[in-house]
């Protein structure tokens, strides 16, 4: 029943594996990513306590974040040679759980990923009538969002951004040097699903992300996001009252053959207190959706009469 809305949500976050290694749960750098000389440095890793603290100097200043983006959908199709696809987005977040990323093709709205508190869920206003699928975040599993060909948890979404707190730990993970020792690598559970893993790969000066990876409870790495391109929100009145954040980031899911770059622009911390984007039942009213796919209950709460199949996405 949810062949009509699989299409699109590969264009909104997923990403695959085009270049990567496999499944491997090893610290190896993917081809690309961690390239030149070895730095030579001295001495033990930073201290998770020391990275945490110029870590979260960092998020605490996005925790309410909008932003346009361009999005590029790198695939092979069924002949074996690379396509690409392209779209628009808007993206706000407020943390720790209300999302929203809001794809338009040539300026029309047409899916939307969202998430509050409690639930999270997909709005397709490409099909007749338009649809919305949605479940809750503690009842979320990967073979539930597997069935929108969803690569990841919900929660996941902003994980990968690189814009969520890391936890006070009494006890401190192991803290380890990347192969070239550019980097700071440790894991930690992950929010969305603590039988999962997340992986940092954080820049030893200032403790930006180079690179997330996700990894499920059985060691099987599922995303793996590289950030790039830095760039300044400013987030006060005063000239030098910013933070930043990567305006590139490029995601990859090892089972596929597809890669998503999403590039950031006009970003701001804006306040998004009260914001309808993160409230299902205005979403609902606004878009007028009369088609509800409950996950957790995997039936159609008010099934149409004959619906029509999705368009896709345009070539």
């Amino acid at each position: 029943m949810f062949k009509s809305l699989r299409i699109p949500i590969s264009l909104c976050i997923a990403g695959c594996l085009l270049f990567a290694s496999g499944c491997d749960h090893s610290q190896k750098a993917l081809p690309g990513f961690e390239t030149g000389d070895a730095i030579r440095r001295a001495g033990p890793p930073p201290t998770y306590p020391d990275i945490c603290s110029h870590y979260n100097q960092r998020v605490e200043k996005l925790s309410s974040f909008w932003s346009r983006a361009d999005l590029k959908l790198e695939y092979l199709n069924k002949d074996g040679k690379l396509q690409s696809d392209e779209a628009e987005a808007t993206i706000q977040f407020e943390l720790p759980r209300n999302f929203s990323f809001m794809i338009s093709k040539v300026g029309d709205h047409a899916f939307t990923l969202g998430s509050d508190a409690d639930q999270y869920w997909w709005i397709d206003r490409k099909v007749s009538p338009p649809t919305v699928v949605f479940g809750r975040h503690d009842l979320a599993t990967r073979a539930k969002v597997a069935a929108l060909e969803l690569p990841m948890l919900p929660l996941e979404v902003v994980d990968c951004l690189g814009v969520t707190p890391l936890p006070s730990l009494l006890r401190a993970p192991p803290i380890t040097w990347s192969p070239l020792k550019n980097w700071v690598i440790f894991r930690l559970p992950a929010r969305a699903n603590p039988t999962s893993t997340v992986e940092y790969w954080l820049d030893p000066i200032n403790m930006d992300p180079g690179r997330i990876r996700i990894f499920d409870a059985a060691g099987k790495e599922t995303i793996d996001c590289w950030h790039e391109v830095p760039a300044l929100v400013k987030v006060g009145t005063r000239l030098d009252d910013h933070t930043r954040i990567a305006s590139k980031i490029k995601v990859f899911v090892p089972e596929r053959q597809t890669k998503l770059t999403i590039s950031l622009n006009s970003m701001e911390n804006r306040s998004l207190k009260g914001s309808k984007a993160f409230n299902l039942t205005a979403l609902r009213a606004a878009y007028r959706i009369n088609r509800d796919i409950d996950l957790d209950k995997s039936a159609l709460v008010n099934p149409p009469a004959s619906p029509a199949s999705s368009p896709g996405v345009k070539k």
